[in-house]
């Protein structure tokens, strides 16, 4: 975990102008400390998860952790722990009896690590070949990995020399790599369990042009002794509804997470032929599946340990599965993610509002008590962290959500007369959700005096599928509605300057900032991260995953085509008017650098202020140091230069 010095304190409080003042968050303090806990696993007593390392090109390393905090590198650093089905990927390595099986970004196939020995190939991955006098990698990918008696159990996803991608459920020989699909026929397969007598199956399946999050499939199956699936059944999915995480118990009964029952992400248990919503709580368990290897509960003898979410606030929680009675475990945590089952105990991150994640450890004893086996050292002063306050406002006669920061340094103060800039960021999904965790990459920007207020538009994860479905035919106005209506609710407070107001996101939250501008007339500049620019464009240079995901967002095409057109901000580059900050991965495989170049040249020609940032060897979100440095400190010096913010001090 990292460390991150203090500056010393001033003699005296400064008045300066908001958005220049001095503050410990640098750049590369923010690049730095990105790195992040992804997909955690338990081996016996052992805590495996994956780290994301800016400072060693983005790369992502396998860690373990004994029960002491005593932490070690699994995989070497020249290997990068990724894997790229769906693209968005997750589920890169699984672990079993102190053997690790990885997938390695480089090519794709999966590798089994050993302590002591270096990583040992097992798949064949992909690999470039030209077709028509063009490079296209072809082979097989696999994500959400599990080890049974017949060999890994994965997620597999082929890609052939004429362009096809075929998805499916594959058993992998872990000696010979060869493989054997014991389900397939669906596009989209996702999160096999396997029963732990490794004599049934389940998985989550669907079709375009659902997404997991909208209509999906809960298929169940004998798992034969001769690697194959026999009497395949559907159990659930007959219905619209969103399945993820199916798990078996010590018993052989599966439980699964499904928002059939009111439109919130429950808990159900499929027992005797029969589904049952066994914790109705008006709160998500889960989230959208965007990438493999989330876990939202364990289950642990006779309980389901669960974290839920609600109004951008985390809680614990624990169910007894004999009783069906159920209780929260009261934590200070705002974040609780990666649950898992170990002997006697579960394991999980939790994430706070002040400070970075720990790694926690809860036994399964009266009160629950826990223990911290690793947690980031807190080396900044609170006098500099701003904290979420999460605010509901009118949008449209709807009710919309967001975060908002105030400035904070306890060094600084502003002029009397004087409110601060706002910032106004969208996540991406855009199905995602803005929580209030610490980040240093947010204090970057209110230490320094800048507001900010993080978008929970309609859409948004947290709010049950009602809410998650405001953007059906509607991307492009009801978010665009939600962030300059959460910017005017709080100039109306007196809490920010109304001629100061900013918006940026990336992916998913970088259209609609490019929609914000092009569409209405509220924000004076803007920062664009991989943003989709042409809808239309993007529906034919896009990944198969989200292939058809606009047209629910937008309307089906080509019978909409008008609609995606009206709503492509690059149909509409002559009513942006403000200056325009654009940052893009050359390798960006999910939103292509054509979609940045577009607006930029668009915009140049018309002679509005605008920049462009195009990064080499960065793909969807970037993972470089260097790159994240140079971002920010683009984008800070962008906004002083945009509203003329010089640092007058007395």
């Amino acid at each position: 975990m990292n460390y991150t010095p203090s500056p010393p304190p001033p003699a005296q409080i400064i008045t300066a102008n908001y958005g220049t003042w001095d503050s410990p968050f640098t750049a590369k303090i923010v690049a730095e400390g990105a790195v992040s806990i992804l997909n955690m696993y338990v081996d016996d007593t052992v805590t495996y998860w994956c780290e994301m390392r800016p400072t060693n090109k983005g790369r992502y390393t396998i860690v373990s952790c004994d029960e002491n905090g005593n932490t070690q590198d699994i995989t070497p650093p020249d290997f990068n722990v990724r894997t790229f089905v769906h693209e968005y990927g997750g589920g890169a390595f699984t672990v079993d009896k102190n053997v690790v099986y990885a997938s390695n970004a480089a090519d794709h196939a999966v590798y089994s690590i050993r302590p002591g020995t270096p990583p040992k190939k097992i798949t064949e991955g992909q690999k470039q070949i030209e077709v028509d006098g063009k490079p296209i990698s072809v082979g097989t990918r696999f994500a959400d990995m599990h080890v049974s008696p017949l060999g890994l159990i994965a997620v597999g996803e082929e890609h052939t020399s004429d362009h096809q991608v075929n998805n499916f459920i594959a058993l992998i020989n872990t000696e010979t790599g060869q493989y054997k699909k014991l389900a397939s026929g669906y596009d989209f397969y996702i999160c096999p369990a396997i029963s732990p007598d490794a004599k049934k199956i389940a998985w989550v399946c669907w079709n375009h042009p659902n997404m997991p999050w909208t209509e999906s499939e809960l298929w169940i199956g004998n798992l034969e002794a001769s690697g194959t699936v026999t009497n395949p059944q559907r159990i659930a999915g007959d219905i619209p509804e969103s399945i993820i995480q199916p798990q078996w118990d010590k018993n052989g009964v599966l439980y699964f997470v499904s928002d059939r029952d009111k439109g919130w992400w429950n808990i159900h248990r499929y027992f005797n032929g029969k589904i049952e919503n066994i914790c109705p709580v008006e709160a998500e368990i889960g989230e959208p599946h965007w990438i493999f290897g989330r876990s939202s509960y364990a289950i642990l003898d006779d309980k389901i340990f669960f974290s839920c979410n609600k109004n951008a606030q985390w809680q614990l929680g624990v169910l007894n599965t004999k009783t069906s009675e159920w209780e929260f475990i009261p934590r200070e945590a705002i974040a609780i993610n990666h649950l898992r089952a170990a002997k006697d105990s579960i394991r999980f991150t939790e994430g706070y509002a002040d400070r970075g994640p720990a790694v926690i450890k809860m036994n399964n004893t009266p009160g629950y008590p826990s223990t911290v086996i690793l947690a980031e050292k807190m080396t900044i002063d609170p006098g500099y962290i701003s904290s979420a306050q999460h605010i509901s406002y009118p949008s449209n006669e709807r009710i919309a959500y967001g975060l908002y920061y105030a400035p904070k340094n306890k060094d600084f103060k502003a002029p009397a007369d004087e409110l601060p800039p706002l910032i106004v960021i969208i996540h991406g999904g855009p199905t995602s959700q803005a929580i209030g965790l610490y980040s240093q990459k947010l204090q970057y920007w209110t230490s320094r005096g800048f507001a900010v207020l993080d978008v929970n538009h309609g859409g948004s994860t947290g709010y049950g599928r009602e809410f998650r479905s405001l953007l059906d035919d509607s991307w492009g106005i009801v978010d665009v509605e939600d962030c300059e209506n959460g910017a005017i609710y709080l100039a109306n407070q007196y809490l920010v300057d109304p001629n100061k107001f900013v918006i940026r996101g990336g992916s998913a939250g970088g259209y609609t900032t490019l929609a914000a501008l092009a569409f209405k007339t509220c924000f004076k500049a803007g920062a664009n991260y991989f943003g989709v620019a042409d809808i239309t464009a993007l529906a034919a240079d896009t990944h198969k995953f989200e292939k058809h995901y606009m047209d629910s967002l937008v309307g089906k095409y080509p019978e909409k085509k008008a609609v995606w057109d009206e709503r492509s901000p690059i149909n509409s580059i002559d009513k942006i008017n403000v200056p325009l900050i654009i940052f893009q991965g050359e390798e960006d495989p999910i939103v292509p650098p054509n979609q940045s170049i577009m607006i930029y040249e668009g915009l140049k020609k018309r002679g509005i202020p605008t920049i462009l940032h195009l990064y080499p060897g960065e793909q969807h979100g970037f993972r470089q140091s260097q790159n994240i440095i140079h971002s920010l400190e683009e984008e800070l010096a962008f906004y002083l230069n945009v509203f003329n913010l010089n640092k007058t001090k007395n």
